[in-house]
């Protein structure tokens, strides 16, 4: 079980480092509102089906899973 939480940290810390580095880095001269909504809101998307995706399994036994 640990190397499933362990890619899933890594993930995570994949998906957050995203959401500083791009647009702080190489979208920080596009001046448009509607692009950075469209990545902040398919950015929470891909986070809020990854927790969905992670939790799925909680709360079955270890042999269940």
């Amino acid at each position: 079980m640990v190397s499933r939480e362990s890619k899933w940290c890594w993930w995570m810390i994949v998906v957050a480092v995203l959401n500083l580095a791009l647009p702080f880095g190489p979208l920080r001269d596009r001046g448009s509102l509607y692009g950075s909504f469209a990545f902040w809101l398919s950015l929470t998307v891909i986070v809020i089906i990854s927790g969905a995706v992670y939790t799925v399994d909680w709360g079955k036994s270890e042999g269940d899973a």
